[in-house]
């Protein structure tokens, strides 16, 4: 989950780098690190799991 927060701060850091509109952001930020961040804990302690 630490990576995630940092992949998302990255995000969030490019967001106002880059200019794009308001609709992209949120659809990146919502729809493509938060999620990805989750998806990759599940698949950890799934795999990490005997």
């Amino acid at each position: 989950m630490i990576i995630g927060i940092i992949f998302l701060l990255g995000g969030i850091a490019a967001c106002f780098m880059i200019p794009a509109p308001a609709w992209f952001i949120a659809a990146d930020l919502l729809l493509a690190y938060i999620p990805m961040a989750l998806l990759g804990e599940f698949f950890y302690h799934k795999l990490t799991k005997p």
